[in-house]
Order: structure tokens, then C-alpha cells, then sequence
């Protein structure tokens, strides 16, 4: 159970609502962390105005963003998070086996050098120490501003997973049939 309230639409501030109709213009529903934080509609403000565009800029891949995400949830031990991006990874173009193998992906075949790279350093800085050579092999397949995205990616998604976590939030019904999300509940 929720340890924080979810918001209804009929009791959002208009600043809030405003937000609400937005996303259900790109084609989604407000999920329950957003129906959380809307009971402080700066806070949620603030919070979309971070992570829709770590999610739309494109100095970074897309589904290298979602592979990172997919990888933090993991390490972070949050279906949550596995289960909203699950979906998403797959439509950016991370193929199922690569979620399949991501627990072990430093000793799978299945990853590109590029993505090694990036894996290696979400890991460092999941665990808090980005070692200098890690970062080095990273600049060598990634522009600045793709590098800023990716460790922001990385890093904002540990936020989530923490937020989450702190709330007692579960996936919604609609992602029951994630795979793998038992190992993360």
C-alpha cells in the first residue's frame, strides 16, 4: 500500500491538471508517482520539467537512455521503474534478450563497446565511484552532451527509484505482465 495519497483529477491545482492534460496529449496517463507529487505542484513541475526532457532531448540514443534506466531499476531493486520502462526500452530499440541479460551484461556478447561503456559508468555511478578510466572509454563514444545525458539519466532515475521506494509505490495492474518483474518487487 501507498504510503502517500494519489491524487484524483478533481482534486489537482489548475497548475497541475494543466500538466495532466499535457501528458495525456503525448498519448499517456498520469502515472501514480506523478498523482504523488501533484499534491505539491511545484514539486511536480519541477520533476517534468527534469525528466521529460532527459526523455526527448536527443544528444543521447534513446533506448541507450532506456537500457541505462533498465539497469538502474535493476541495481535499485525497483519494478516500478522496471515495469514503466520495460515498454519503453523496447520500443527505442533495446531488444528483449538485452533485458533478459542485463543482469549480467559484462559478460554477455549481446552488448555493444558502446554500450559497455555507458553500462560501466551507470553502474560506477550507482554504486558512487566513477573511475577515471571507465569515463575515459565513455569519450570514446560519446559527445559531451550525450555523456551530461546519459549520467543524468542515470542519475535522475536513482532519485526515482529512491522516491518510490520511500512512497511504497508498486506497478500499476497494467504492468503485471512485465517479465522479470518479480525479481524486482
Amino acid at each position: 500500500m501507498p504510503r502517500l495519497r494519489q491524487l484524483e483529477d478533481h482534486e489537482l491545482e489548475p497548475s497541475s491538471s494543466a500538466l495532466f492534460e499535457e501528458l495525456r496529449a503525448m498519448g499517456s496517463e498520469p502515472p501514480a508517482l506523478y498523482r504523488i507529487l501533484a499534491v505539491s505542484p511545484p514539486l511536480l513541475r519541477a520533476w517534468t520539467d527534469l525528466s521529460w526532457p532527459l526523455r526527448s532531448t536527443p544528444h543521447a540514443d534513446r533506448g541507450m537512455r532506456e537500457l541505462l534506466i533498465m539497469r538502474t531499476a535493476q541495481l535499485s531493486g525497483c519494478s516500478y521503474e522496471w515495469a514503466h520502462h520495460w515498454g519503453l526500452a523496447l520500443k527505442n530499440g533495446v531488444a528483449a534478450a538485452k533485458l533478459e541479460a542485463l543482469d549480467r551484461w559484462c559478460d554477455s556478447a549481446l552488448f555493444s563497446p558502446a554500450e559497455c561503456a555507458a553500462l560501466t559508468v551507470n553502474d560506477e555511478i550507482c554504486k558512487g565511484d566513477v573511475k577515471d578510466s571507465s569515463f575515459a572509454a565513455l569519450e570514446k563514444y560519446f559527445s559531451e552532451e550525450a555523456i551530461v545525458q546519459l549520467m543524468m539519466t542515470t542519475c535522475f532515475y536513482i532519485c526515482v527509484a529512491k522516491l518510490v521506494s520511500a512512497a511504497a509505490l508498486q506497478p500499476e495492474c497494467e504492468y503485471e505482465d512485465v517479465p522479470f518483474l518479480e525479481k524486482y518487487s
